[in-house]
């Protein structure tokens, strides 16, 4: 794991020098601590890199150039079998020089220019300098594992994995955007292609973006496309067990000490059941133990890593958690509102002391259907009713929600699930001129029209489509990154493998959920544990992996909300309405985990450099 960085003065300026370079990239040392690289080109273009030494320890500097020194490539994640790739390179005449994986892409550029991100699997954010065509390519793995900030202006073009390693560039100078602070109060987190500086967005997974001296088109490379098989389910389970182990074998492939997580649920306990099997090493396992016992699952990370022989080892979380908190919240380039990562955060902290590389379970409920989507399955039924007879069912007592429910389509029965607060309160919250309304209903319609060109089957499928091509890389995904790049600490999601998530929508609802219950969910994934676990393991209520959103500590942070010397309530950007919050709060109507969202923001905004709490740059 790594930080990439690039400037492009496309008025005919010289490029920035290095130590510009390194001053800009600053930010993002925790994420390379190993090693820092330049190249400038002649046409203005500057590429900076941090690296975290994983693969080919001695031989993988970047910016990595070709033999002539016309191609130049910087890449932050991991190229997953990539051995195979290079033999076949090298049968096509190509040679190399190193072990790395970088050195795959250098040369698969020059066999199959912009498509080689086609050939390659892994998480990665690349960008591609071709000195010749005097033109840079950048591509983002196709289920958004790792992140790409852009900025632009007709006379400049930057990139980084960080947005703050852009904001320190004259040009990139902003200011808070209002359309992704209205996003963020509805979601709890920016969604892409909004990024919360203003002039700088996300390129979304699975785009790639060319951009040449007087141009910059963006393209889509990859399509999650759900056509279900209705094969047996033993001949599905089969190809699963197989395809899994090949995936999780390929994730393990490390010149540094490796370990993984193991919270002991069904995800994390499959990733290091087919570790385990792969390996002849004994693996390193993790887990956070809560005081809560309704979010504590240690018993069952403990019963896991005796079955398949792990080195375990346990961290107690604090039940009064509030510095890991407040530091928590400040790693992240854009307010975040997840609480999850407050404990992500302190496990990444203790695995680091261990290990370089973790695998992590991450990404399980949102491809196998892991949470109970009784709701979606109810409104999928309740749809094949005439309109007029929902919205009488809207009035029935024993159906009122679920008849409300059914009158929305996917997209907005999908956000209503997501949102933290209703799109009225977050108006409310905001000044009038910000129309934060206008900002959800632009994201709900780019949900709506990738959903359907997608042409998705069934009510499942349709959820599950939207979580893997939205709320996976906006809000899970950073959490994870963030989180464990503070300690320079790089997490694999095997469940993420774009081969996984492929098969996963070929598989017949069936075999993901089926029925109303908790038990209902993951169906090939427990087939996959019954080999070497009992009923009692695989069929147990599921827990979630997060601060409790409500006790002592929830208690405090409301208090102040809504105290007339509220401490953190004067953190708050200026474009929120710090009285409308009170209101809505003592009105009792704002739930937990949105005064969370608020909380976080004003954690988040209260350290930026700024004297107002305005987080200008």
């Amino acid at each position: 794991m790594c930080g990439i960085w690039g400037w492009w003065n496309r008025d005919g300026r010289p490029a920035p020098d290095d130590a510009t370079i390194r001053s800009a990239t600053e930010v993002m040392a925790v994420r390379g601590p190993d090693d820092f690289g330049t190249y400038r080109s002649e046409s203005g273009l500057a590429m900076g890199f941090r690296r975290l030494s994983i693969i080919d320890l001695a031989g993988g500097h970047q910016p990595m150039g070709n033999a002539s020194g016309t191609v130049w490539v910087t890449l932050n994640g991991e190229i997953y079998g990539f051995e195979r790739l290079r033999e076949r390179l090298i049968g096509l005449g190509h040679t190399f020089a190193t072990r790395s994986d970088t050195e795959v892409i250098v040369a698969g550029y020059e066999q199959w220019g912009d498509d080689v991100v086609e050939h390659l699997c892994g998480m990665f954010a690349i960008a591609i300098w071709d000195e010749r065509r005097r033109r840079l390519l950048l591509a983002r793995d196709r289920l958004g594992i790792k992140p790409l900030y852009i900025f632009e202006t007709p006379q400049t073009f930057g990139y980084a994995s960080d947005p703050r390693a852009l904001t320190p560039m004259p040009e990139a100078r902003s200011e808070i955007d209002s359309e992704a602070l209205a996003l963020y109060l509805y979601y709890g987190y920016v969604p892409a292609p909004w990024s919360i500086h203003r002039g700088i967005r996300k390129l979304r997974p699975g785009e790639r973006c060319v951009v040449e001296a007087g141009s910059t088109t963006t393209q889509r490379y990859w399509n999650l496309r759900f056509d279900p098989s209705h094969e047996p389910a033993a001949v599905h389970q089969k190809r699963f067990d197989q395809l899994f182990s090949d995936v999780v074998g390929e994730h393990l492939v490390s010149d540094v000490a490796l370990g993984s997580f193991l919270s002991g649920g069904m995800d994390s306990t499959a990733v290091v059941q087919a570790a385990s099997e792969a390996s002849n090493d004994r693996l390193l396992t993790f887990n956070l133990a809560f005081a809560d016992p309704e979010a504590n699952e240690s018993t069952w990370a403990k019963q896991a890593a005796d079955v398949l022989q792990t080195d375990h080892h346990e961290l107690a979380m604090p039940s009064d958690p509030a510095d890991h908190i407040a530091e928590t919240l400040s790693l992240f380039p854009e307010p975040f509102g997840d609480p999850a990562a407050v404990p992500n955060h302190a496990l990444s902290r203790m695995i680091r002391s261990l290990c370089t590389v973790a695998l992590s379970g991450d990404g399980g409920d949102e491809v196998f259907a892991g949470y109970s989507l009784r709701n979606v399955q109810a409104v999928g039924h309740l749809r094949s009713l005439p309109r007029g007879l929902r919205s009488l069912s809207a009035s029935l007592p024993i159906l009122g929600r679920f008849g409300e429910l059914s009158l929305l389509d996917d997209t907005a029965l999908y956000a209503r699930g997501r949102a933290r607060q209703s799109i009225e309160d977050v108006e409310r919250l905001m000044h009038p001129d910000c129309q934060p309304r206008r900002a959800i209903e632009a994201h709900f319609a780019l949900m709506r029209d990738e959903l359907a060109n997608a042409r998705v089957p069934g009510s499942v499928n349709r959820a599950l489509f939207l979580d893997q091509s939205f709320g996976v890389s906006d809000q899970m995904l950073p959490k994870v990154d963030v989180t464990s790049m503070a300690h320079s600490l790089e997490v694999r999601v095997p469940f993420l493998d774009h081969r996984v998530v492929e098969f996963a929508a070929q598989l017949p609802e069936s075999m993901k959920q089926r029925g109303f219950g908790s038990k209902s969910t993951k169906k090939i994934i427990r087939r996959y544990l019954a080999r070497r676990f009992p009923d009692s393991f695989i069929h147990r209520p599921k827990l979630g992996f997060s601060l409790p959103m409500r006790g002592d500590l929830m208690a405090r942070i409301e208090a102040e909300l809504i105290s007339d010397t509220s401490q953190w309530r004067s953190q708050l950007p200026e474009a929120i309405r710090p009285d409308e919050a009170v209101n809505i709060a003592r009105a009792g109507t704002m739930r937990p985990i949105a005064v969370w969202t608020l909380y976080a923001l004003a954690q988040w905004n209260g350290q930026q450099p700024s004297s107002k709490g305005e987080a200008l740059y």
